[in-house]
């Protein structure tokens, strides 16, 4: 799914959307004189995520998902463990205003990797977003300027002095 996301375009607005979440949830803390709810992201190129799909896909089950984009059972049990402490993190992470600049490079770092280690993969998804795109052309807007303004207003790092 993140594959598909990248190539429609969408990439800069999913890490927008990331870092406005993490900004909202810490002004809204603020503003209340609370501690910000802890966010979590298990949105990434992950071995969960990325979890080989057996030649014959008709009939195997895979260990971590139902499709590109709804986790199984065993992925679920996974997160609640590691949102409890239980095990390791070994997929996921915290994300806050003071750690989301280095989650999103790493994301892109996994990103890089696993189109590396996956040409065909990425190729077919490419042909599969340029066929839909054929079929039903959209337009993607970039993400403009009065956006970017929720870091004024959520961040005082990033507000004007």
């Amino acid at each position: 799914m993140l594959e598909n996301l990248a190539h429609a375009g969408l990439w800069n607005h999913f890490e927008y959307w990331k870092r406005a979440l993490v900004s909202l949830n810490e002004k809204v803390a603020r503003d209340l004189d609370n501690k910000a709810f802890p966010l979590w992201d298990f949105n990434g190129y992950f071995p969960v995520a990325t979890e080989e799909v057996p030649a014959d896909s008709h009939s195997a089950q895979l260990k971590w998902v139902y499709d590109p984009s709804h986790t199984n059972v065993n992925t679920g049990n996974r997160i609640l463990n590691i949102i409890a402490g239980r095990t390791a993190e070994d997929f996921g992470g915290r994300i806050t205003s003071s750690n989301i600049d280095n989650w999103l490079g790493e994301q892109r770092e996994l990103r890089d990797q696993f189109r590396e280690a996956n040409p065909e993969i990425v190729s077919e998804i490419i042909a599969s977003v340029e066929k839909a795109r054929k079929k039903s052309p959209w337009i993607i807007s970039p993400i403009r300027p009065s956006e970017l303004e929720i870091n004024k207003l959520t961040n005082p790092k990033h507000a004007d002095k």
